[in-house]
């Protein structure tokens, strides 16, 4: 999943909360290029079991310049860039960014 938000909003943070039993939630890091910050709601990975954090890894294997990653908050990694994505019927682009490592 991937979120746009100012902050932290507790709809999201009770739903997330809510669904601890029954659902993972499998949520993208976010693109400030930060080692010291993971963006919210995939922050919520620090409390709760059924949050992943993902990050992104270039093709050569190296992190990516824009990955958020944080001491503590685990994050996995997937690969981030040239991810070729459906952008219109038959249309297709390289994307990059912790959305496009997100399942």
């Amino acid at each position: 999943m991937s979120f746009t938000t100012i902050g932290v909003s507790e709809l999201i943070k009770g739903e997330v909360a809510a669904g601890k039993d029954r659902m993972i939630f499998v949520i993208a890091a976010g693109n400030n290029g930060s080692n010291e910050y993971v963006s919210f709601p995939a922050r919520l990975a620090a409390t709760l079991k059924n949050v992943i954090a993902v990050s992104a890894y270039e093709p050569n294997g190296t992190i990516s310049s824009f990955a958020n990653r944080d001491r503590e908050v685990p994050v996995i990694f997937a690969p981030g860039s040239k991810i070729r994505s459906l952008v219109r019927l038959r249309e297709y682009e390289d994307w990059k960014g912790t959305s496009a490592a997100s399942p």
